[in-house]
Order: C-alpha cells, then sequence, then structure tokens
C-alpha cells in the first residue's frame, strides 16, 4: 500500500511542479489512487486525462478507471462509463465487467453483456465466450448455483461461434488469394 501512496504522491508532486504528464504516469496514477481508496481523486485524474488526449484516448485508462469502480464496489459509476465507451471497448474491459457483474450476482446483466458482445462487437469469438463462460461458472459455484445445463448451453454457444468465426475467416482469405481477372490475354 505504501507504493501506491507514493505513486499518488509522485503524481501530486509533478502537477504542483507543472510538470506534464504522460499516459503511464495517469495510469499509474489512477491505479494508485484506487488501491489507496481515493475514488475521487482517481476520477478527476481521468477527467484531466479525457480532456488531454480528446481524440486518442488510451483504453488502458478506460480499463483502469472501470476496474476502480469495481473494486470499490461503485457498480453504478461502472455501468456508467462502461455504457459510454462500450461501443470502442477491447476484450479486457468486457471481461472485467463480466467478473464485475458475476461478483454482484447480476447474471441478468451478465447475460445481457454476454449477448451484446456475440451480436454486436467484431471482437474474436473463442477468446470472448470461453473467458466468459469460465467467469460465469465460477460465479455460479461460488452462489451454489452451479446450474451445469446452463453452463453446457454456453459451452455449445461457445463452439457454434468458433466454427461460424472460422468458416468466415476461411472464406475471406480464399477470397483474398482468388487471381484477379486482368482483362484478356495479350496478343502477340
Amino acid at each position: 500500500c505504501e507504493d501506491y501512496k507514493g505513486a499518488s504522491i509522485m503524481y501530486e508532486v509533478y502537477n504542483a511542479e507543472g510538470r506534464k504528464t504522460d499516459q503511464v504516469s495517469d495510469l499509474q496514477a489512477i491505479i494508485a489512487y484506487g488501491r489507496i481508496g481515493e475514488v475521487k481523486k482517481a476520477s478527476e485524474v481521468y477527467q484531466i486525462a479525457e480532456r488531454r488526449y480528446k481524440d486518442r484516448f488510451p483504453k488502458q485508462l478506460d480499463h483502469a478507471m472501470i476496474h476502480v469502480f469495481v473494486e470499490t464496489d461503485l457498480m453504478h459509476a461502472a455501468d456508467m462509463l462502461f455504457k459510454k465507451i462500450k461501443h470502442s471497448a477491447d476484450i479486457m474491459i468486457f471481461n472485467t465487467m463480466f467478473r464485475a457483474y458475476a461478483q454482484q450476482g447480476k447474471l441478468e446483466d451478465f447475460e445481457n453483456l454476454m449477448t451484446y458482445l456475440e451480436t454486436e462487437t467484431p471482437l474474436q469469438p473463442a477468446a470472448r465466450t470461453k473467458e466468459a463462460v469460465e467467469i460465469l461458472r465460477g460465479a455460479l459455484e461460488r452462489q451454489g448455483r452451479m446450474d451445469e445445463k446452463h453452463v453446457q448451453e454456453r459451452l455449445d454457444e461457445l463452439r457454434r461461434c468458433v466454427n461460424r468465426a472460422r468458416s468466415r475467416r476461411m472464406r475471406s482469405k480464399e477470397l483474398r488469394f482468388m487471381p484477379t481477372p486482368r482483362g484478356p490475354p495479350k496478343r502477340e
């Protein structure tokens, strides 16, 4: 915990001296403030970074802020931020939300997020569904609600999803490597 206090103090010293911080120091400050329970300061750093990196906002900062909200049981704030960024979220952010919903026992929200992920995003299905099923299985075991039929349905869905993705990838590769017609052959 002392390391995190030190990181948060260094961030404040940099700001007091008027030095510009970079993405790494912003990320470390958000993580440090979150670990020592200073959610308000972490949120301030996030907002400052949001203004600084308007067009190219790093996803790591989104992930760190959602993680801070989840770790401090501020699920409403995590949901609000996630809804704002979910159109550009990566698999790490989705997995953090899966874990949060599973730990909180919000299996309906978990299912809704799973459906959104499978239908509306271009992320790789093997990584997303397998990770989500494992998180769901762990949550059900902890709650004593291990429904093997439900988990088996998700695993079957994973297999179908992976097979569809493979066939799409194979079709796109075939189309990419097909020779293109270049007109009639030249006559000599």
